[in-house]
């Protein structure tokens, strides 16, 4: 009993010494494989890519992406020196405005205008549309020179670039059925020559909340003056960050029609 039993723990803890050896080579034979198979597919996936993929980072700094939108303003894509309005169909001038008391969007917006000395409403001068419908009234004042014509109504002579920030992270992205590594960013922009009865900040804040978005732009008054704030895509190419304006450049493709300035 004693030998069967030293026999067998001496089997059990000891095999073979030629197992050991082969034991060993399918192992690294194993290892071998999966690390074959893990570079097959990742050759794969860099041919695969987009063009300019290759070598790039994992983000965009402000500072790189504020430097694309500058280089794009020297080359005339952008707002530049032109004066900041809004179009809402209103006519702007010497006219009177007729607003339907039942549109509260309109009847707001005006209401603004006159709390910042634009306008006057004329309750004695209320009118009727043939169907009968209420309207109300309201009179230009001088203030508005200058600033409202050709059915728009402008608040700045131009605006300046103040910096990029808020950058999403790195993600795909299609422009004009091309696929580009892309970031999403808030451009900031604060408006020059800031029209005269906007210059309080009690006109500010009785407007701002009733400000139409220009060109997609968020408007902001505070303490510091008024700026706008714009949702932005930047695209790399050629191993440099560009906006859409100078990527249609670059790739000579022909301009939208409704450009994101």
């Amino acid at each position: 009993m004693t030998l069967l039993s030293e026999l067998g723990d001496a089997q059990t803890l000891a095999p073979p010494a030629a197992s050991r050896p082969k034991r060993r080579r399918l192992w690294t034979a194993g290892l071998l494989a999966i690390a074959a198979l893990a570079l097959g597919v990742a050759a794969i996936a860099w041919a695969g890519w987009p063009a300019g993929w290759h070598g790039w980072t994992s983000r965009a700094s402000p500072e790189a992406l504020q430097q694309a939108v500058t280089q794009s303003l020297a080359l005339g894509g952008g707002p530049g020196a032109e004066p900041v309005c809004i179009a809402n169909g209103l006519p702007y001038d010497r006219e009177l405005v007729h607003v339907q008391s039942s549109n509260n969007a309109t009847v707001a917006w005006m209401d603004a205008l006159v709390r910042v000395g634009l306008y006057a409403a004329e309750p004695e001068a209320l009118a009727h549309t043939e169907d009968g419908t209420p309207l109300q009234v309201y009179r230009p004042l001088p203030a508005l020179e200058g600033w409202g014509s050709e059915r728009r109504l402008c608040m700045a002579r131009a605006v300046r670039l103040l910096g990029v920030r808020n950058v999403s992270e790195v993600q795909s992205m299609r422009f004009r059925g091309e696929a580009y590594r892309g970031v999403a960013a808030d451009v900031i922009w604060a408006p020059e020559q800031l029209a005269p009865w906007l210059a309080s900040q009690a006109q500010a804040a009785a407007l701002a909340p009733q400000w139409p978005a220009w060109r997609g732009a968020r408007w902001t008054a505070s303490a510091e003056g008024w700026t706008l704030i714009q949702r932005r895509h930047f695209f790399w190419h050629d191993g440099q960050w560009l906006t859409a304006e100078n990527l249609e450049r670059v790739s000579q493709l022909p301009p939208r029609s409704n450009p994101p300035f």
